[in-house]
């Protein structure tokens, strides 16, 4: 009978130590070491963990074969015109050629009396006329052409907002105030950084308007010092076969994503969203060792988006354009912009609310402020 009860016990414990090991064999890997991950219908990959700043890249199917032209590209080539209206937060498109038409939220327009951004994304149908666009300034005082610009329209888009904090004060908000609030911050903190950075005082706002974003985005010190670390994400995103969007993350933190239901759209797009994001992160760099992200952060992030709702609420943009609004009970924010004609969303934009130490600026008034 003792012989047997060892040889019940040494059976057991075989039995557990089996199973452990089993266990172990199939333990997931631990997360820091995983650079690729399937998440529904998409699988995200990181691409770039450069300095302070990780872009992780979003493939899958896309839905629209419909072909868009970008803002930029359409200015460019003359298919539109994009007038002045004397009011700060509205502008005017015709479309005169046979092409659909792609505004991307926080597109910025430059010239005519003050630089603008348009505040949602806006599909304009081919050759339609008088279309308006509501923006917000981005830029204060002037309020006549620059050298070699014309006062009643808009000749270029080459340029994005550059920090998720001025697309939440324009896009959310909707508060022409926080956007200048923002430009102003985000000026100040470029002086600061990119001075650090080449060792020469540098001031961004030195040119014809000095609370332009636009001129500050265009400032050569800023250029030199964005280089490489834009190429570096272009790269990743050329190396990936069905790219469809992109998070990233700066200082460890997932500051947004966006997904497109259009390849071909989200290419076109690349070169003004890969900017955008890289001067973000020269903005919010610090002398600390940057911390990274996981890519479980990154699925995590859209997940909580996809929470119990605080509100919901869908706006008309235009005959073309509906947007959706999902805000959480945490301050997860989802932007659907829809195809009406298509009768599917066109693109997605995941952003978290920045909590406020003081009380909101009131929203100013629509009516020309020079």
């Amino acid at each position: 009978m003792k012989n047997y009860s060892i040889l019940i016990v040494i059976t057991l414990l075989v039995i557990i130590s089996c199973k452990k090991n089993k266990e172990q064999t199939t333990q997931i890997p631990n997360e820091a070491d995983v650079k690729e991950l399937a998440m529904g219908p998409y699988v995200l990959s990181q691409i770039t963990s450069k300095e302070n700043l990780q872009v992780f890249a979003i493939t899958g199917k896309d839905e629209i074969k419909k072909e868009y032209i970008t803002l930029d590209i359409a200015l460019k080539e003359k298919k539109v015109e994009v007038r002045e209206t004397s009011n700060v937060n509205e502008l005017r498109i015709d479309n005169n050629s046979e092409d659909t038409i792609f505004i991307h939220s926080g597109d910025i327009v430059k010239g005519g009396k003050q630089d603008r951004t348009v505040a949602n994304d806006v599909i304009i149908k081919p050759n339609a006329k008088n279309v308006p666009l509501a923006s917000f300034c981005v830029e204060q005082g002037r309020w006549s052409p620059r050298k070699g610009e014309r006062s009643d329209k808009f000749e270029e888009n080459s340029k994005m907002l550059s920090s998720k904090k001025l697309k939440l004060a324009a896009r959310y908000d909707s508060n022409q105030q926080k956007v200048w609030e923002k430009v102003s911050e985000e000026q100040s903190k470029l002086n600061n950084n990119l001075s650090s950075r080449t060792g020469n005082k540098v001031d961004v706002t030195e040119n014809e308007s000095a609370s332009s974003l636009q001129l500050t985005l265009e400032s050569n010190e800023l250029k030199k010092v964005k280089k490489e670390l834009q190429e570096s994400v272009i790269k990743g995103l050329k190396n990936k076969d069905n790219v469809i969007g992109y998070a990233y993350a700066i200082n460890g933190k997932v500051y947004g994503v966006d997904i497109y239901n259009s390849k071909k759209l989200f290419k076109d797009l690349t070169p003004k969203i890969t900017e955008s994001i890289v001067t973000e992160a020269i903005v919010e760099s610090n002398d600390s060792i940057p911390t990274k992200a996981k890519i479980v952060d990154v699925k995590h992030f859209i997940e909580q988006s996809k929470m119990i709702e605080d509100s919901n609420k869908t706006k008309k943009i235009n005959e073309t354009t509906e947007l959706n609004i999902r805000e959480t009970k945490e301050g997860y924010l989802t932007f659907s912009s829809i195809d009406k004609d298509q009768k599917k969303w066109i693109h997605k934009n995941y952003l978290k609310k920045e909590k406020e130490n003081k009380k909101s600026t009131t929203v100013l008034s629509t009516q020309r402020r020079r």
